[in-house]
């Protein structure tokens, strides 16, 4: 497996996408790609820089979404950037989903079917948004809260029937209707708490996501890709980029590094092999080759 890593801050899709393609070729050294995955903010013109990729790729798989941040090893933390990676010398399948606010379930069975990748080793989901409107979880808070919005830095834990939970960021306060709009869903009648977490809290927890990784891996691994939540990034503020030094720590400097800042995170959770959809979490992945 060849993996190439590539980084834009250029606004044109001319020659952002030039400078994507060009860091690309130097580094796959003429080996043929197989897959690309593209993360570029919400400003940029997509279809542009789509028809550039596409026309220089050629006909190979493509995944991507519009973002709230991007990281890579090549430009560290950026706003407003672009940023490409494309595999090589391993098979990628690629399924899309549509109208999945509508129909979640036809959705997710469509994308499946179309990659044909059940029994893949490793699937990544990009979701165009899982955002539900919750009624008042807990009355009190709202009554409390007064014109004081919403804060990142207190999450809700959703408890589910292990004992287990998922983190749900609250959202800006809309109107004077005793609701609280959740960035997830919140099931009637569900076990909830208040949580509370600070700067160093994110950090720690980034630290940890990257050491469990490491631990969990055998072998090298090839490269990394880091989702972390828009609303770390905004509890974070100017230690930002401070997420990305801790990874690059623990993955070594020599691993290719990209991800971005999302709207949710899909991923297991506390050694469970089923997947979650989580809020304020950072997921790292790594891929590689086992050991031997």
């Amino acid at each position: 497996m060849r993996i190439a890593v590539a980084h834009t801050l250029d606004p044109s899709p001319e020659h952002g996408a030039a400078e994507l393609i060009g860091a690309v070729r130097v580094q796959l050294e003429g080996h043929t790609p197989t897959g690309a995955m593209l993360w570029s903010s919400i400003d940029s013109d997509h279809r542009a820089l789509l028809d550039r990729i596409g026309d220089a790729l050629g006909d190979v798989p493509l995944i991507g979404c519009t973002t709230d941040g991007e990281v890579s090893s090549v430009a560290r933390f950026q706003e407003d950037s672009v940023a490409l990676i494309v595999f090589a010398d391993v098979e990628v399948r690629v399924g899309a989903g549509r109208g999945l606010s509508a129909d979640p379930v036809g959705a997710v069975e469509q994308a499946v079917t179309e990659s044909r990748a059940a029994e893949g080793d490793l699937c990544i989901a990009l979701p165009e948004s899982l955002n539900v409107r919750a009624v008042s979880v807990v009355a009190e808070l709202a009554k409390r809260l007064g014109d004081v919005q919403p804060s990142p830095a207190f999450p809700l834990a959703v408890f589910n029937a292990s004992g287990s939970f998922c983190l749900r960021a609250p959202m800006p306060l809309t109107g004077d209707d005793g609701t609280i709009t959740f960035a997830g869903e919140v099931p009637l009648g569900a076990r909830v708490q208040l949580t509370e977490g600070g700067r160093d809290d994110v950090l720690q927890a980034s630290a940890r996501s990257a050491d469990l990784a490491m631990a969990g891996f055998e072998g090298t691994p090839a490269a990394a890709l880091v989702f972390a939540c828009a609303a770390r990034k905004q509890l974070l503020g100017t230690r930002t980029a401070k997420e990305y030094e801790l990874l690059r720590e623990r993955v070594g400097p020599e691993t290719p590094v990209i991800g971005f800042y999302t709207y949710g995170e899909i991923a297991p959770h506390g050694g469970s092999p089923v997947a979650d959809f989580h809020n304020e979490t950072i997921v790292t992945v790594l891929i590689g080759a086992r050991d031997g």
